[in-house]
């Protein structure tokens, strides 16, 4: 199957008289074969779990894979905007919202798999667009700030808000989710 994705963003920063205003708007594009092209094993046997991008680490669980890709992973559609003002002073504040779309397949789905309702079937379904089946749907909202104690000491702090729709891809399954997180920086040397 064909397997492609972009994303394109946006960033502005603006000079002001006492501090920094940034503002960024970022869209993003994964198809739902990215990152999950067939691939054999050394013996010519199909290795359903294989990953030709991210290799044998996938199936080995020996490797890092982040790197490979979004972290959203594939069939996703997102557009995120967002905000901050750093003070000179030492304090900044920021917010950001994000919609995001999440179509069934994932990194580890099995295409190929015969009794999968979704496996890929000669002649069928090579060139899907992403959300595919029940797509869950993503509201998120953050806020955070912090502020400079000494040269050498930060506090920060942010909060977030989530609503899912058709959570793990199951139809009419809501959700919320309210998360905080605080943060100390010592900048030894």
């Amino acid at each position: 199957p064909n397997a492609f994705g972009f994303l394109i963003n946006a960033k502005n920063t603006t000079a002001l008289d006492n501090g920094s205003l940034d503002s960024w708007i970022e869209a993003i594009y994964m198809n739902p074969y990215l990152y999950l092209n067939y691939k054999e094993n050394e013996d010519g046997t199909p290795n359903y779990f294989y990953d030709w991008i991210v290799g044998y680490g996938t199936r080995t669980r020996s490797q890092e894979i982040n790197y490979a890709g979004h972290p959203f992973g594939p069939d996703t559609v997102a557009i995120a905007a967002g905000t901050g003002y750093t003070d000179l002073s030492g304090w900044n504040v920021s917010g950001s919202v994000l919609y995001k779309v999440h179509g069934t397949h994932g990194m580890k789905r099995n295409y190929w798999d015969q009794n999968d309702s979704n496996r890929v079937k000669d002649g069928e379904s090579f060139n899907r667009f992403s959300p595919t089946g029940i797509p869950e749907h993503t509201l998120s909202f953050t806020v955070g700030g912090g502020y400079r104690i000494t040269s050498n000491i930060d506090l920060s702090g942010s909060a977030i808000a989530s609503m899912k729709w058709n959570y793990h891809n199951q139809k009419d399954v809501f959700r919320t989710d309210v998360q905080f997180a605080l943060g100390v920086s010592w900048k030894i040397f």
